[in-house]
C-alpha cells in the first residue's frame, strides 16, 4: 500500500484510519458490556483513535506523519489478524465479526482488512500461488473481489481472484 504523497494527504489518511479505530473501539466496548455487563477502564480494551493523532503535535513533520501512518497500518494488520482468529472459532463469533466488518465499512467508508495492507499482501500471495489455500484467505479476499470501488487489484486481477475464490468454495 503506497504512502500518500503530500503531508496533507498523509494527515488525511491518519485522520481516516484513526476514525476507524474509534469505530472498532465502540464495537469492542459494546461486546465487552454485552458479555460482562461492566465498565472497566475502556482504554484497556482499545485505545481511542485520538491517541494516534495526539502524538503528531501542533506542527508534525513529514517523518512523524509517516511514522504515525505506519503505526496505524500495523494496528490494522495486528487487529485484523485477531479478527481472523475469532472468525476461525465458532459460527456465532464468525457471524458477529462479519456483521462488524459490514458495519465498519458503512461507518468508516473503507474495509478493515484493506487499511493495513493485509488484504493486498494476501491477494498477491493467492494470485501468485494460483489458488486460495485456507478459509482465512477466503474471508480476507471475498469482500475485496466483490467491491467495485477497490483500488488494490486491476480488473484482470479481480476477475482472476473471483475465479480462485469460486474454485475454493466449490471444493468446500
Amino acid at each position: 500500500m503506497a504512502t500518500p504523497g503530500t503531508a496533507e494527504d498523509i494527515h488525511a489518511d491518519i485522520a481516516r484510519l484513526a476514525h476507524g479505530v474509534d469505530v472498532y473501539r465502540a464495537w469492542r466496548i459494546a461486546m465487552h458490556r454485552q458479555a460482562f455487563g461492566t465498565d472497566t477502564d475502556m482504554n484497556t480494551i482499545v485505545e481511542p483513535g485520538h491517541v494516534f493523532t495526539d502524538v503528531l503535535g501542533d506542527a508534525p513533520n513529514r517523518s512523524r506523519l509517516r511514522f504515525v501512518l505506519d503505526e496505524l497500518r500495523m494496528w490494522y494488520d495486528v487487529t485484523g489478524n485477531e479478527l481472523s482468529d475469532i472468525m476461525r472459532g465458532s459460527a456465532e463469533a464468525a457471524a458477529e465479526v462479519r456483521a462488524f466488518l459490514d458495519q465498519f465499512r458503512a461507518e468508516a467508508c473503507f474495509g478493515f482488512f484493506e487499511a493495513g495492507g493485509m488484504v493486498q499482501r494476501t491477494a498477491e500471495k493467492v494470485l501468485k500461488r494460483g489458488r486460495v489455500a485456507t478459509r482465512d484467505e477466503w474471508y480476507k479476499l471475498a469482500e475485496l473481489a466483490n467491491l467495485t470501488d477497490q483500488k488494490i487489484l486491476t480488473a484482470e486481477e479481480t476477475a482472476r481472484l473471483q475465479g480462485l475464490l469460486a474454485d475454493y468454495e466449490a471444493a468446500q
